[in-house]
Formats: C-alpha cells, sequence, structure tokens
C-alpha cells in the first residue's frame, strides 16, 4: 500500500545515491580552478638581493678618485644613477 507521506521509494533512491568528495573551494564568482601551476611560496626562497653594502664595497673599490674620465663604464654609470639627484656632487664627479 502507497502512502504518500511516506515515499520510501524516493527515501531509499536519495540514499543509495553515493556521496562524492567535498565540493572544491570556489574562488571568484563561483568558478573552480583547475588549472595546475607550480605555485611555491615566496617565503621558502631566500633573498636573492641582499642588501646596498656589498654593492656599496664594491663601487668604492671600482671608483679611482679621479672622475669618470679615469673610471670603467659601468662604474661611471652606477655612480651617474647614484648621484643624478645631487647634481652638484655629479658634475664634480664627471668633470673632475
Amino acid at each position: 500500500m502507497y502512502t504518500p507521506a511516506l515515499d520510501f521509494k524516493r527515501l531509499l533512491r536519495d540514499n543509495a545515491v553515493l556521496l562524492g568528495p567535498p565540493r572544491p573551494k570556489e574562488f571568484l564568482h563561483g568558478v573552480v580552478d583547475f588549472i595546475p601551476r607550480n605555485q611555491i611560496g615566496f617565503h621558502t626562497v631566500g633573498p636573492v638581493y641582499t642588501g646596498e653594502d656589498e654593492l656599496h664595497r664594491s663601487l668604492m673599490s671600482s671608483v679611482t678618485g679621479y672622475g669618470a674620465k679615469r673610471d670603467h663604464p659601468t662604474v661611471v654609470r652606477a655612480v651617474h644613477e647614484s648621484l643624478k639627484h645631487h647634481p652638484e656632487l655629479l658634475q664634480s664627479y664627471m668633470h673632475a
């Protein structure tokens, strides 16, 4: 005998369906990101540029003290980039 209040066929059918894994995390507007990427945390990589001290020491040992005429072009470029905000010092280095 069928009872509409207790639909045992629907209950058995609904419970027979196996539930899958939990739903994946949804991102922007419900789109799930399935693109495989190699995402490495930046906290695991050590700093490549350790500071200005090494650069300053190397630059000071490369500067001859006779101005831009006797220095290597790379050293002249580094000094120019360093002193471009101080035009008086830059002019004295370039014309020494």
